[in-house]
């Protein structure tokens, strides 16, 4: 009888697999990337500020050159790591000309003003001098910040020569600011390829604000309730997203090895 039973016995379902992302097609970073001059990507690391999952990386070869360490990101599909670390390794000019490009590619989903900061910065790049320079922190005053376009003008704004003028004192040497380009062309990246995997984050909806007079009552005091501090464990991006982000970013992530490699020549 329960042989029978068996034979019956409903089936359970099955549970629907999760869907899997083709992996990007990739090819290994070269060995020599001129543009980037520190020698190793421990050197880097301070500025960059890696995730813990890429600090085990850094931890794992202490010595390991920068390319061997985007190898090393990109078989594990870090896309994010990867642009902090080019954009960060390589020199104000081709970090703008980098963010340009990335601009460029989703140039016709770009509001107007976005677009202009777009060819202020590239003006920049073919030509870096000082009026260029003020003209591109103008073009990015004048957008809101929510494009690639932006942040590319922005990048040439806080640009730094590659070397001070002798004419500049001690207490005036550019090279002693931090550096904020490596963040805007960060940003301009991340946000090109965003937006050619959504055109609709290109020209966000704002909603104006609703002014309403502020309500007067007297002031309560109550005794503060302090309560230990939850430390916050990491955010964890599942292994499905963290592919389906890599394989959108992958392509704008080559033009800037290729900058990095010396295969685009800046300018």
């Amino acid at each position: 009888m329960a042989f029978f039973q068996s034979l019956f016995k409903p089936a359970t379902p099955a549970t629907p697999a999760a869907p899997k992302v083709q992996p990007a097609p990739v090819t290994p970073v070269p060995q020599q990337l001129p543009k980037i001059s520190a020698p190793t990507a421990a050197e880097l690391a301070p500025h960059i500020n890696p995730s813990p999952e890429a600090q085990k990386i850094l931890a794992a070869n202490p010595q390991q050159t920068p390319s061997q360490y985007l190898n090393a990101l990109q078989e594990k599909q870090m896309g994010g790591e990867m642009t902090k670390t080019l954009a960060h390794g390589m020199p104000d000019r081709e970090g703008v000309m980098w963010a340009s490009q990335s601009a460029e590619k989703v140039s016709g989903n770009l509001p107007p003003e976005d677009a202009n900061a777009l060819k202020a910065a590239q003006a920049w790049v073919k030509n870096p001098t000082e009026a260029n320079q003020a003209t591109a922190a103008a073009a990015a005053a004048k957008t809101n910040y929510q494009g690639p376009g932006a942040w590319a003008a922005q990048g040439a704004a806080w640009s730094q020569p590659a070397t001070p003028t002798a004419a500049a004192s001690a207490a005036t040497v550019p090279m002693a600011m931090p550096r904020l380009t490596p963040d805007a062309v960060v940003g301009a990246v991340l946000l090109a390829a965003a937006i050619k995997a959504n055109p609709a984050l290109a020209a966000p909806k704002i909603q104006a604000p609703t002014l309403q007079a502020p309500t007067i009552t007297s002031p309560v005091l109550e005794a503060p309730q302090l309560a230990a501090a939850v430390p916050q464990a990491p955010a964890v991006v599942p292994p499905q997203v963290q592919a389906q982000m890599f394989r959108e970013q992958q392509p704008f992530i080559a033009s800037g090895i290729d900058i990095a490699s010396g295969k685009t020549p800046c300018g």
